[in-house]
């Protein structure tokens, strides 16, 4: 996520049948929607934490509300100050091991023996490791490492560039990334390069496929997504479009993630209408991580 001075946050409580509904409907229909945290609270009620890209308005929050709930409810709303909130955080971020991959900060002790080392530093882009929709495409990507598979591989939504500088780094082969943030993508480019595989990863500046340097490598024998359930749905169509067919042992791959767990049987069932078959799910907590074949 890209600091923003314009950042705003909305705190709300709904009682627990309704947090999946309310987190699904600001997530996919506000399009200034940054992200949605749900927690639970003492008695059952969720307290959902809504960041907002732009100042909302609470007749736009109410009307998204309304539609997914009976009951609108109270919420607080104000602006954050001006701060990078990730690097705030930084001294609390703890190593992750995922597999055979060890994500740390250069204020970690060296990765142990036997890992693939991958140093991300918080900063302004999604993905330093410690979310469990990172983890799970650590874990995928491992496990299909293991599998065995044929490239090109294209990391849709790179963020940091952490599942790109993974599979660099495992595989000493060629990445393409791509990801509609600028800082994101310059900050995916410099951590490559702190990896120790700036030649390998070349991430640009586009929209799901919509750029020169990835449509020329296509079809891919791999692409990692961790976005959304919604952007993923509507990527079904591409993603077989620049994927290789089918075949012994699979023609392709997609790592998928992003996904609460409800929302994994609605991205599975599309896939499928796109020729996809599930190879493994990866749950973690209220996550879900799906590695597909076709």
């Amino acid at each position: 996520m890209t600091t923003d001075p314009n950042l705003w946050q909305a705190v709300f409580r709904v009682p627990q049948a309704d947090a999946d509904s309310a987190t699904d409907w600001l997530t996919e229909t506000h399009p200034d929607v940054l992200s949605v945290s749900a927690f639970e609270e003492i008695g059952g009620d969720y307290a959902l934490t809504v960041l907002f890209g732009d100042e909302p308005s609470r007749e736009s929050i109410d009307a998204v509300l309304a539609e997914a709930l009976d009951d609108v409810p109270g919420y607080s709303l104000e602006r954050l100050r001006n701060e990078d909130w990730v690097k705030r955080g930084l001294a609390d971020l703890k190593p992750v091991r995922a597999g055979r991959f060890h994500i740390h900060g250069s204020h970690d002790a060296p990765a142990p023996g036997g890992t693939h080392s991958l140093l991300i530093e918080a900063g302004e882009a999604f993905g330093t490791g410690q979310h469990p929709t990172t983890t799970g495409c650590l874990l995928a990507l491992d496990d299909l490492l293991k599998r065995g598979f044929d490239g090109p591989v294209f990391d849709l939504g790179c963020g940091t560039g952490i599942l790109s500088i993974a599979y660099a780094r495992a595989t000493r082969l060629p990445v393409i990334g791509g990801d509609i943030d600028a800082p994101s993508v310059d900050f995916a480019n410099a951590a490559a390069r702190a990896n120790g595989v700036g030649p390998l990863v070349d991430a640009v500046e586009a929209t799901g496929f919509q750029h020169n340097a990835i449509r020329e490598q296509a079809p891919f024998g791999l692409v990692m997504a961790n976005v959304l359930a919604g952007p993923l749905i509507s990527l079904a169509p591409d993603m077989r479009r620049f994927t290789r067919g089918g075949g012994p042992g699979f023609g392709s791959h997609v790592i998928l993630s992003g996904l609460l767990r409800h929302q994994s049987r609605a991205v599975e069932a599309t896939y499928r209408g796109q020729g996809f078959c599930v190879v493994q799910r990866y749950p973690i907590g209220e996550w879900m991580t799906l590695l597909l074949g076709r």
